[in-house]
């Protein structure tokens, strides 16, 4: 009986130590913005999907030492951390503090790849204003302005 119970607990131990080792989207989220703020660009490969690796690769080629190391000082905070996951998709969205910057809300979409969330930061995939139609207070957009050649 007792090699029973000790057997039990041996396999629970395992279970739930394996269970704490994987990287749910949210703690996927929480390591990309602070490696990415921090300028540790090594780090964040691990964290992206393979073809956007060489990206990362090259702003750390670029980013000079300097540069990288008055970053790493940085406080980042990411706080409040809610995704919305769809199959193998999740789109999660925080609040980041970097320094003494005030906050902003940040979005970061996800894949599931062989049961590990990686971020699919490409540039097809970001939200920014300059993809979205600008319009002035008069309802004037870019498309009304003829550009000379």
């Amino acid at each position: 009986m007792r090699k029973l119970a000790l057997a039990v607990s041996v396999v629970l131990i395992v279970v739930s130590i394996a269970s704490c080792n994987k990287k749910g989207p949210e703690s996927v989220v929480k390591k990309y913005y602070e490696y990415f703020y921090k300028c540790e660009y090594g780090k964040i490969q691990d964290l992206v999907l393979e073809e956007h690796r060489s990206f990362y690769g090259l702003m750390d080629k670029m980013i000079p030492a300097e540069e990288k190391e008055k970053m790493s000082k940085k406080d980042v905070s990411i706080t409040d951390v809610k995704c919305k996951i769809a199959d193998e998709e999740a789109i999660c969205s925080c609040n980041l503090k970097i320094g003494d910057q005030e906050a902003m809300s940040e979005e970061l979409k996800l894949k599931k790849v062989d049961k590990t969330w990686l971020v699919d930061q490409g540039k097809e995939n970001n939200k920014s204003a300059m993809s979205e139609e600008i319009v002035d207070d008069e309802g004037i957009t870019e498309d009304d302005f003829e550009i000379e050649r």
